[in-house]
C-alpha cells in the first residue's frame, strides 16, 4: 500500500540530487563560431563538473578547406574536488585554422562547432566603447557592407557586478559574425571599426568581447590584487556597484 508513496519520495530526492551529478559543462562564453587565440599561443577553454577518467578533447580541423590530420588534447583538473572545475589547453593552431571540438568521457560529450582561430581583443571602457554601431552615422550602410566580413566573430557581455571573483558570465549578445546584423547593432562600434582596419591589413581573424560600462572607474575593472600593490583604500558603492572596486574585474 505505500509503494507509491515511495516511489513519490524516491523521486522527490533525485530531483533534488540531479543538480549534483549533471555532465560535464563549458563556461558560457565558450560557444559555437567563437574565435580561439593562434599560434604561437596554445588557447585554454575550460569549465566544470567532474572529470571522468580518461577524458580527452579532439580536434578535428581544416584550413583553407583542407582537413588537418586529427588532434589530441588532454583536460587536467583546476580545482578541488568538490569544485569540479577543469581545463584543456589546445595544441596551437595557424590563423584562419577551422576546427569542431569534442570533449568526450565515458558517455559524456561536449562540443564547439566551427571555431576560427586568429587574434582574440578584449574591448572595454566608458562610454566611448560602448557606444553602438546602431549609433554611428551612415549605420545601415556600414552595416551591410560589414556583413562579408565574417572572419571577425563578436560576443557582448552582460553587465554585471560581483563582489566575488567568478568564474563564468552569460553573454548578452552570443558570438555571431557581422551578417547578422540584429547582433552587429548592439555591438561596440570603436571595437568592431578597430578590428575591420586590422583584418583588411592583416587578413587574420579577429575575435572581439565586448565589454564596456558607461561612467565606470578604473578601479572597478582591476583586479584586488593590483589595487592592493597601488594601496588604493576599499571603496564599495551600494547604490553604484558598478563603480566598487573590483566588482567589474571579479
Amino acid at each position: 500500500d505505500h509503494l507509491p508513496d515511495m516511489a513519490i519520495a524516491c523521486l522527490f530526492v533525485c530531483l533534488l540530487v540531479s543538480p549534483c551529478i549533471q555532465g560535464l559543462k563549458l563556461a558560457s562564453f565558450f560557444q559555437d563560431g567563437m574565435v580561439l587565440q593562434r599560434e604561437p599561443d596554445s588557447a585554454t577553454i575550460y569549465g566544470f563538473q567532474e572529470l571522468l577518467p580518461g577524458t580527452e578533447a579532439f580536434l578535428t580541423c581544416s584550413m583553407r578547406g583542407e582537413k588537418l590530420p586529427p588532434q589530441i588534447g588532454f583536460p587536467i583538473k583546476t580545482g578541488s574536488e568538490t569544485e569540479g572545475e577543469w581545463m584543456v589547453k589546445l595544441p596551437p593552431q595557424e590563423a584562419g585554422t577551422v576546427c569542431d571540438i569534442q570533449i568526450v568521457g565515458g558517455e559524456e560529450e561536449l562540443t564547439l562547432s566551427q571555431v576560427i582561430f586568429g587574434d582574440v581583443w578584449v574591448c572595454s571602457g566608458q562610454s566611448n566603447m560602448v557606444f553602438t554601431m546602431n549609433g554611428i552615422f551612415n549605420h545601415s550602410e556600414e552595416i551591410a557592407a560589414a556583413a562579408a566580413y565574417t572572419d571577425i566573430r563578436f560576443t557582448v557581455i552582460n553587465r554585471v557586478t560581483s563582489d566575488l571573483e567568478e568564474e563564468d558570465v552569460t553573454p548578452k549578445t552570443p558570438w555571431s559574425d557581422p551578417s547578422n546584423a540584429n547582433a552587429l547593432k548592439g555591438m561596440s562600434a570603436v571595437c568592431f571599426f578597430y578590428a575591420k582596419n586590422v583584418y583588411d591589413k592583416l587578413g587574420v581573424p579577429m575575435g572581439l568581447i565586448d565589454s564596456a560600462w558607461g561612467g565606470t572607474r578604473v578601479e572597478a575593472w582591476s583586479s584586488q590584487d593590483a589595487l592592493d600593490a597601488c594601496e588604493i583604500e576599499d571603496n564599495v558603492l551600494p547604490n553604484n556597484p558598478q563603480n566598487s572596486n573590483s566588482y567589474l574585474w571579479n
